[in-house]
């Protein structure tokens, strides 16, 4: 929600174009810039979750002694100066022309081809090949503690926990990835356009660029809106995390009025 506040900021601050001076085009780069770069770190952050889930729930002890908070921390630092360093082209290559902020020439055609990988397709490949083998993971930790249980009516009660929590998961999974492709394919969609109409029409009408501008501002926005979709998204599908939710919503109540927890809190996995 602090990504989405700040670029709606920047679009507002990028309304005070003028003539297309310095000023502009400075104020030009840096509102593509930070949304640019602030934008790309949330998706990258969801896909390293993605892949944590999967070496938790490895069987592998090497796999999973690798998922830890030291490293997470480590990683967060990592992503957040790889896209700072990887974005600079938006500072190099963001013009103004017929005072609007604006690609043109060759950087049309690399923003089409560098977004459709880098924002749409990669992420959304990653996604939904480590959930799928997370999901994998989860029914073989299943059976494997199967034939552990001393009695047959503690297995069909672990049976049906380990089941709803791997469909929870399985949902879960399934929605990041519809829900990251829907909010993230009009970022694409409006950049391929802009690099066929920059092969159709040379020389752009201002009716043109201002729509395509617009255009491109609602699929960041949309982007930006995936940063802080997550939590509404988990307390839709999952019903685990909504009793979770519940219970530290009722916790928090009873510590704020000085009463004694409620020990029964769910501690199923999401």
């Amino acid at each position: 929600m602090v990504h989405l506040t700040i670029n709606c900021f920047l679009k507002i601050l990028s309304y005070t174009y003028t003539t297309g001076n310095l000023q502009d085009l400075i104020v030009c780069k840096i509102v593509n810039y930070i949304p640019g770069f602030l934008g790309q770190v949330p998706k990258t952050l969801l896909v390293c979750a993605c892949i944590d889930r999967y070496m938790i729930t490895s069987k592998n002890a090497k796999v999973r002694a690798f998922s830890t908070i030291k490293r997470a921390k480590y990683i967060t630092w990592i992503v957040y100066i790889f896209w700072a360093i990887i974005q600079t082209h938006l500072l190099f290559w963001m013009t103004m022309s017929n005072g609007q902020c604006t690609k043109t020439g060759w950087y049309v055609i690399f923003s089409a081809f560098y977004t459709t990988i880098f924002i749409c397709l990669l992420p959304s490949a990653l996604l939904a090949i480590f959930g799928y083998l997370t999901y994998r993971n989860m029914n073989e930790l299943r059976r494997r503690i199967r034939p552990t249980q001393i009695s047959q009516d503690i297995n069909n009660n672990n049976d049906k926990n380990l089941l709803k929590r791997d469909r929870d998961l399985l949902i879960l999974v399934l929605a990041e990835v519809i829900i990251y492709i829907i909010t993230s394919s009009p970022f694409s969609i409006i950049s391929i356009e802009m690099m066929i109409t920059q092969f159709m029409f040379p020389v752009k009408s201002l009716p043109l660029i201002q729509a395509e501008v617009f255009g491109m501002n609602v699929a960041i926005l949309a982007i930006f809106i995936f940063s802080g979709i997550s939590f509404y998204t988990y307390i839709v599908v999952s019903r685990s995390f909504r009793q979770d939710f519940k219970h530290l919503i009722r916790n928090n109540y009873r510590r704020l009025q000085g009463l004694p927890l409620d020990p029964s809190i769910s501690r199923t996995n999401r």
